[in-house]
């Protein structure tokens, strides 16, 4: 097999940036989003790895943990107990569901989100916001991504 080879990078943080957190890269390994904060309030930042520029998200005020949809086009994070969602090419944050002091979330390919919060058994939502259930998968999830074959 042929190795190859390592990939490095600077990428520049907001001014008056105090604290820079919680990194997700882009399933097309093209897009950076990352949390910072400034004058002491936390949001997402969001870099293409093509371009120096850096594009803070508005409507991302409190976020931390983000974590991408499976076609690049969508930021799940947490803010203010709730898991949110932002679409990369702009519009508004929209609100998914509920979500408690979140310890992390994923996002497969079925359209459904995976959310744990501290306290609180596995969770699970469809992206498109609904009822929140237990996060054991059902049949077939693991084709689409959410489990490893054979699990669940």
């Amino acid at each position: 097999a042929t190795e190859k080879p390592a990939i490095s990078f600077a990428i520049e943080i907001p001014d008056k940036a105090t604290d820079v957190g919680d990194v997700s890269i882009s399933p097309d390994g093209r897009l950076i989003v990352f949390e910072a904060s400034v004058d002491g309030k936390n949001s997402l930042y969001l870099r293409s790895l093509d371009s120096v520029e850096l594009k803070h998200l508005p409507g991302t005020d409190g976020g931390y943990l983000p974590f991408w949809s499976p076609d690049n086009r969508y930021i799940g994070f947490f803010a203010d107990g709730k898991l949110k969602k932002i679409d990369v090419n702009g519009g508004s944050t929209q609100t998914i569901c509920d979500s408690g002091n979140s310890s992390g979330g994923t996002w497969n390919s079925g359209g459904v989100i995976l959310f744990s919060s501290q306290g609180q058994p596995l969770r699970r939502v469809a992206a498109a916001g609904a009822a929140v259930r237990a996060g054991r998968p059902g049949a077939g999830e693991e084709d689409r991504g959410l489990v490893p074959a054979g699990g669940g």
